[in-house]
């Protein structure tokens, strides 16, 4: 039996006790019969009652579980929760926006948000405190918290607006979310990639030196390579010039005629010059020129210069 069932039955007692009262009152006996009618239907309702409140008290119980793992979840959730009136007013802190801030949750309760925002974002929430009252929606943004020590925290916050069935702006949750070790990581990754970008540089300026190195080397390379094959060819058209003379020369041995490839008898003169780079010219050595002159004085016959 639920709370309405209960509240009609004792209102239905209730009528019934001043009914006989005023029986009572006006010296009416009929109504001593009623007293045990009265007495039994107020003891119905009190059962009823009685069933009611202990279906209260569980409720009761059950509500209060809830609320207290609901307070729990609130105060233990890794990001900051404040719940505000229409003006931003806390009504409500967990730990983590208390941690935020600088102060304790009790601290934060009745005062003003906007008194812990940096001056920079205090036109901001403005702005969407107004168009929340308006029944417009904000989106997540990303301002400054100012603690009780005067640090400046950046963080992102998201409000959901709490309304009532008529849709008129109840009070306003908003959730803190501290950046600021994202802000450390993405300046350690702005660092990093700096870093990178220089190491790409230099090793850029490296590769282009060592390459323009060797470009030097190859191109060095390709000129020995030329004069070596310029040599070469030389070499080849000088050894093709060259005639050699090897083995064993039949040769005369009183006119010094040598026998050719050909089985002919050549003079000595003709065959070097053939088979070789050298040339002869004719003169008279001291002993032969004696010889020749003896033998022209012999013959009578005039000397010659």
């Amino acid at each position: 039996m639920n709370v309405k069932e209960a509240t009609i039955a004792i209102q239905a007692v209730q009528r019934s006790l001043k009914t006989c009262q005023r029986g009572k009152n006006n010296g009416h006996t009929g109504q001593q019969a009623l007293t045990p009618v009265m007495l039994s239907k107020l003891a119905s309702a009190l059962e009823i009652l009685e069933a009611a409140t202990h279906a209260l008290q569980q409720q009761d119980i059950e509500l209060t579980a809830v609320r207290q793992q609901h307070q729990e979840l609130f105060d233990s959730a890794p990001d900051g929760y404040l719940v505000t009136d229409a003006k931003g007013v806390i009504r409500y802190a967990n730990h983590m926006a208390a941690i935020l801030l600088a102060l304790t949750q009790d601290e934060l309760v009745g005062d003003s948000l906007l008194r812990h925002l940096a001056l920079e974002s205090r036109p901001l929430v403005r702005t969407y405190l107004t168009r929340l009252r308006q029944g417009g929606q904000c989106r997540e943004r990303e301002i400054c918290l100012q603690s009780h020590a005067g640090t400046a925290i950046p963080a992102i916050v998201s409000i959901t607006p709490i309304r009532d069935g008529r849709g008129h702006l109840l009070g306003l949750r908003w959730l803190l979310r501290d950046i600021i070790e994202r802000r450390w990581a993405q300046a350690a990754l702005s660092r990093t990639n700096d870093e990178l970008e220089e190491l790409v540089r230099q090793r850029t300026t490296e590769l282009a030196i060592t390459n323009e190195a060797l470009l030097a080397e190859i191109t060095e390379r390709k000129r020995a390579e030329e004069e070596r094959k310029q040599l070469i060819q030389r070499l080849q058209d000088a050894l093709s010039q060259i005639k050699q003379l090897h083995g064993l020369l039949p040769i005369c041995a009183y006119c010094k005629k040598i026998r050719n490839d050909h089985n002919d008898w050549e003079r000595l003169e003709n065959y070097i010059s053939e088979h070789s780079n050298a040339r002869f010219t004719h003169g008279i050595c001291p002993e032969c020129y004696e010889t020749v002159m003896q033998a022209e004085r012999e013959a009578g016959q005039p000397l010659s210069d």
